[in-house]
């Protein structure tokens, strides 16, 4: 047997005496457990277990290996679903094992890994004492917030005057810990400052008091002792208005009676004439509260409640510490973390496995840093993309706790995540995520995901999103709701147009009408001689017909390419055939294929219909017998047999319907059509052209 095919159902039916039922022994096991998974990187997760118990009829324990194959992993979205403590972290851990196993020569795939626990950084006895950085030193590198002493690390630290909104966050989030709080602290708290994004949306009339309150953080941060590189700030091109950089851009006449007639001739240029300027004003505000140049020229006051909390944190007086609360969080801050970035988006590129310890941190921190590197990543990927230098390179990332990035509820379709989900494969970004329910992720990020492993989830709600999701859960509900035992998985890897089509729904117009107009005609028999081999194709198809309204509708098709030898058929007994006679006979005469097609009512994301059958077509081309139909394809439109192989035969693109009649290039999978400049023309040959260039 060269292949191994599955199918979802019979396409012949025979009487019940003619049925046998035979037990696998363990080869034909290995065979079927294994038979369908790429060759390439393959990597051992596991053993087979037919059931919870996992015990075999002889009373042992099944040692049947899964393997998987590392291919299915890069560039793809992997999630995890169970209830905590039952083997997700495990299973998170032996894919990036198999990652740096299957890039051990090439160092293809750099990974990152958001560690919440410290698990995967340090040893611990749940892992035989010994962590992923300990068994792959020479691949790993560690960045801790806290150090260990018997962990190597890097200080892992983010330069808080550069993201003043999330920076902010931090801090509150440290002094949200501290008992016996005094009232301006508390309002401190409260201040939300706009990120970089949104202060660059916000309208003029806004921005300069939006800015104000950014130089007043920076003031504080300064003050505090927190160093900053300056030149950065000012490159980062902070401006509104009057107001940029470290210019609050106060009137003259403001400016003057802060000053008490004495003003500098310039505004400041740097932190530190910007904390004596603020210290004047807050002296101002405080002495003379009804002053009318507290007073904007529109009416409103010059300082807003945030700016004033922030002021009044800045500078007390007598009634408290005022920054010097926020210096035990110096150990954080770090003016040139952006090197930090730089160094392991190099680490990545060298195919390193980066770890951040981010144990014991608050949520806030981890969001921090969550949100700091992937948008990082992200950029640096997509710069690779457009600069043609990804080449097969990959990152791979790793969240835990996945709910807190992907709320099921998220609205915003342009961030990070979203991205993540919608355009990582493009720019060869992987993700494995994991979570205790489906329900609490972002539906748009499920609908993306090809790989799935499923432990016990407690609640029909949980079990009833994952099918909708992914049908092959579909009728095992209840085995997913009792089973319990560490480590039991359900593992699913699709390839990425049939998983769309299975998962991605959304309403399109129904058709009954063929716009083929497919012409039939009636075979003649005349005086041709009986073939020596008879080539046979067989197929069965099963509509699958949701209950929603509109009904959509999916079908399964199952095709069977046959050859039988009449020489050896004829010696058969055709009344009383001999069963091992015609298991000769049908020994390696098939080639099996089952796949999924699009009917009414359903469109995936991916693309139209029209665009989802041409590529399930190709895939099933490449897929079967290794790829050898679609070589041989290939060889036969390019006619490689000549010393100069040639373009492939003219066919018409399948977007704009013009003929292409130069073909494609040489060997080419794939190219872009020069009439509507549409790609995906790949392979048209395939199934077109040869109608039409006659051959």
């Amino acid at each position: 047997m060269k292949k191994l095919a599955f199918s979802g159902d019979v396409n012949n039916v025979v009487s019940a005496h003619r049925y046998k039922g035979f037990a696998p022994d363990e080869a034909l096991l290995k065979l079927i457990v294994n038979g369908t998974v790429k060759s390439e990187s393959q990597f051992e997760i596991g053993n087979l277990r037919t059931m919870e118990c996992g015990l075999t009829s002889d009373n042992g324990m099944a040692t049947i290996p899964i393997k998987i194959s590392m291919q299915d992993f890069k560039g793809c979205r992997t999630a995890m679903f169970g209830k905590t403590r039952l083997g997700k972290s495990n299973i998170v851990k032996l894919i990036a094992r198999g990652m740096l196993d299957a890039t051990l020569l090439d160092n293809s795939v750099g990974q990152i890994i958001f560690d919440i626990n410290g698990e995967y950084a340090n040893d611990n006895p749940q892992d035989g004492n010994k962590s992923i950085r300990s068994a792959y030193q020479d691949r790993c590198h560690v960045y801790a917030l806290t150090p260990r002493s018997e962990t190597p690390s890097s200080p892992l630290r983010f330069n808080f005057y550069e993201q003043p909104a999330e920076a902010i966050n931090v801090i509150s989030s440290f002094l949200n810990s501290e008992r016996n709080l005094a009232q301006y602290v508390r309002s401190f708290m409260e201040v939300a400052l706009p990120t970089r994004e949104e202060f660059d949306d916000l309208p003029n009339n806004e921005k300069m008091r939006a800015l104000r309150r950014i130089q007043i953080f920076w003031a504080i941060l300064h003050k505090a002792g927190f160093t900053a590189d300056e030149n950065a700030i000012r490159s980062a091109n902070w401006v509104a208005g009057r107001s940029r950089d470290f210019n609050p851009g106060f009137s003259e006449n403001f400016r003057q009676a802060i000053y008490d007639g004495a003003a500098p001739s310039s505004a400041p240029k740097n932190l530190g004439e910007l904390v004596v300027e603020l210290e004047k004003a807050q002296a101002f505000r405080k002495a003379t509260p009804t002053s009318p140049l507290l007073t904007s020229g529109s009416g409103n006051a010059l300082f807003e409640p945030d700016a004033v909390a922030l002021l009044d944190f800045f500078n007390p007086g007598t009634t408290g510490g005022g920054v010097r609360v926020i210096r035990p969080y110096l150990q954080f801050h770090d003016a040139k973390a952006a090197d930090f970035v730089n160094e392991v988006l190099g680490l990545l590129d060298k195919g390193k496995t980066v770890i951040l310890d981010l144990g014991n941190a608050t949520d806030e921190i981890r969001r921090y840093f969550s949100d700091y590197l992937s948008k990082a990543i992200f950029g640096h990927q997509e710069r690779k993309f457009v600069n043609n230098k990804l080449g097969k390179t990959f990152v791979q990332l790793y969240f835990e706790e996945a709910h807190n990035l992907f709320p099921p509820d998220g609205k915003d379709l342009t961030g990070v995540y979203a991205r993540f989900a919608k355009e990582g494969a493009k720019f060869h970004i992987g993700m494995v995520y994991s979570t205790q329910s489906p329900s609490t992720i972002n539906k748009e990020l499920l609908a993306q995901t090809e790989n799935f492993f499923v432990g016990h989830l407690s609640s029909q709600d949980e079990t009833r999103a994952l099918s909708r999701v992914q049908i092959a859960y579909a009728g095992i509900e209840d085995d997913i709701l009792r089973a319990r035992t560490p480590g039991y998985m359900r593992i699913v890897l699709k390839s990425e147009w049939i998983n769309a089509l299975i998962s991605e729904f959304e309403t399109a117009p129904a058709s009954d009408s063929d716009a083929s107009e497919t012409v039939w005609n009636q075979f003649e028999i005349g005086t041709e001689k009986p073939l020596t081999h008879v080539w046979a194709v067989d197929g069965s198809f099963v509509p699958v017909t949701s209950s929603l309204k509109p009904p959509k509708e999916v079908g399964f098709v199952k095709t069977a390419l046959l050859s039988l030898d009449q020489t050896r058929l004829a010696r058969i007994d055709k009344e009383n055939p001999h069963p091992i006679l015609l298991q000769d006979v049908l020994a390696d005469s098939a080639v099996f294929h089952a796949t999924v097609f699009p009917l009414k009512n359903i469109q995936t994301k991916l693309g139209s219909n029209y665009q989802a059958i041409r590529h399930i077509i190709r895939d099933s081309m490449r897929v079967d017998e290794n790829g050898a139909f679609y070589e041989t394809l290939k060889w036969i439109a390019y006619q490689k047999w000549r010393t100069v192989p040639s373009r492939s035969p003219n066919f018409e693109c399948p977007h704009c319907q013009v003929e292409l009649t130069m073909g494609l290039p040489v060997d080419a999978d794939t190219d872009a059509c020069p009439n509507c400049e549409q790609r995906g023309v790949f392979n048209g040959y395939a199934w077109v052209p040869f109608r039409n260039a006659g051959r």
